[in-house]
């Protein structure tokens, strides 16, 4: 008969690491909480520092709070089912069968609800859409706090880059085509789930240093990457670039295809017909 199991090895990580020894079951994430928050306050900061009333009001939208919680409850069964696919013995061997997910569900020290699991990705769950529904007001300053005036200056750079074409202009040939387009469409609007599917993975976490240095990381990345350097280098982007700089700098057609016709593009800077959507 094989021995109770005593430890938990997560697949390709070993064993859990000492963040789950905290004082607290949640001691890990009061930066992630700290940052969160001095980052709304600064957008009202900003609200009222350049008379720009109901910027933030976005930030209490009540639907986006019931996305990453639905998210972690319809998730709970994928993420117990991994946690038991870890469960060892004191010799490191798999334990089969019911033995195995008894001892995921309630075994001493390896049991899937620990506190600071279950307190972890609660505060993930309830701090992931405060923190992006802060970047999508302070994203909504920006024109405000710095009017777009980098769009010529970047087109600049792209030629210089590309060596004196657009990149448009290498890629058209192989990708201008409806289907290729679509795809690429596709793929881009895939970044929604998986961006959830990544956050709800390792909100569920037992390694809690790790998982605390990942949202710290991801929160970071939009601080200082979709906020504060999109601010210093405010752009509207190629899809608005006709718009921002005039018909006299407007560039050459780009392969914005119109969903009737793949072979007609529209000029860089106008929608198709029926609209369009931002970058």
């Amino acid at each position: 008969m094989s021995a109770p199991p005593t430890e938990r090895l997560e697949v390709g990580v070993g064993p859990a690491d000492a963040g789950a020894r905290s004082a607290t079951p949640y001691g890990e994430l009061v930066p992630l909480m700290v940052l969160a928050v001095s980052y709304c306050l600064a957008g009202y900061i900003a609200e009222a520092a350049f008379d720009l009333p109901g910027r933030m009001r976005n930030v209490w939208f009540e639907g986006t709070y019931l996305v990453y919680p639905t998210l972690v409850l319809l998730s709970f069964p994928f993420a117990f089912a991994a946690h038991r696919w870890t469960i060892r013995d004191r010799e490191g061997r798999w334990i089969p069968g019911l033995a195995g997910w008894k001892a995921a569900w309630s075994g001493e020290g390896v049991r899937f609800l620990t506190p600071s699991r279950v307190v972890g990705v609660m505060i993930v769950a309830a701090l992931t859409p405060f923190f992006l529904s802060t970047y999508g007001s302070w994203k909504s300053m920006i024109p405000d706090l710095q009017p777009f005036g980098w769009d010529t200056r970047i087109s600049s750079l792209d030629r210089v880059l590309h060596l004196g074409r657009l990149p448009y202009e290498w890629l058209q040939p192989a990708l201008g085509q409806a289907a290729i387009t679509r795809t690429i469409d596709v793929l881009y609007i895939l970044w929604l789930p998986v961006n959830g599917a990544v956050i709800v993975w390792q909100g569920w976490s037992a390694r809690l240093e790790l998982r605390a240095q990942f949202f710290v990381t991801y929160f970071l990345v939009y601080i200082l990457l979709g906020t504060v350097l999109a601010t210093a280098l405010s752009a509207g982007g190629p899809c608005y670039y006709g718009a921002l700089v005039g018909p006299r700098e407007r560039r050459r057609p780009g392969p914005l295809l119109g969903p009737q016709d793949h072979r007609q593009p529209h000029p860089i800077g106008d929608a198709p017909p029926g609209g369009g959507r931002p970058a």
